[in-house]
């Protein structure tokens, strides 16, 4: 056996002796069941937490991923056809989130979020129209991570991941808003 590995056992084995002894499991011939009972976790502290919010997120960019290739369908809210926001806000109600119906409205939600601070699950916005790039919200995303983002594209005619930085449409922001 190497060292490492038997310097490894011996410590694992030192807890486990020393658990059973701070809890008289071992002292307690009769009835070691009834020791094992008695044992209260309430208090002792949880050293890795389980990251709830990321686990959420996760959760989220999943879910929005079981749509590539749905149909874009203008005014579309389910699962049969999407609009950009549509899309959006049909994703996250699935987690108890409800966001405004157009994409431009949707930008009132959630607290503003800097284009270098981008996690997934945030929701993107775009000038996306041809036409003058006024600046004005008429498009709606949510980021992915790792320079992605997921949209109902219309001119793709499709739910669709794409590449942020080389999406065409105009960035006007972020967005982050709170999951259940």
């Amino acid at each position: 056996m190497s060292s490492s590995y038997t310097k490894l056992l011996t410590g694992c084995m030192l807890s486990v002796l020393l658990f059973f002894v701070s809890t008289d499991v071992i002292a307690s011939n009769s009835r070691p069941e009834a020791a094992i009972k008695s044992i209260d976790i309430r208090n002792t502290q949880i050293l890795d937490p389980i990251d709830y919010d990321g686990y959420i997120v996760r959760m989220v960019v999943d879910y929005a991923k079981e749509f590539v290739g749905v149909k874009y369908v203008y005014g579309g809210t389910n699962p049969q056809g999407f609009d950009c926001s549509g899309f959006i806000g049909y994703v996250y109600k699935n987690f108890g989130v409800k966001l405004a119906r157009s994409a431009q409205n949707m930008y009132s939600n959630g607290k503003n979020v800097p284009k270098n601070a981008l996690k997934a699950g945030d929701i993107l916005f775009f000038d996306a129209s041809t036409r003058n790039r006024a600046g004005a919200v008429d498009h709606v995303g949510i980021y992915l991570g790792g320079d992605a983002f997921i949209h109902a594209s219309s001119s793709k005619g499709s739910v669709r991941i794409q590449k942020l930085s080389q999406y065409k449409g105009l960035y006007i922001g972020a967005k982050r808003v709170i999951l259940q």
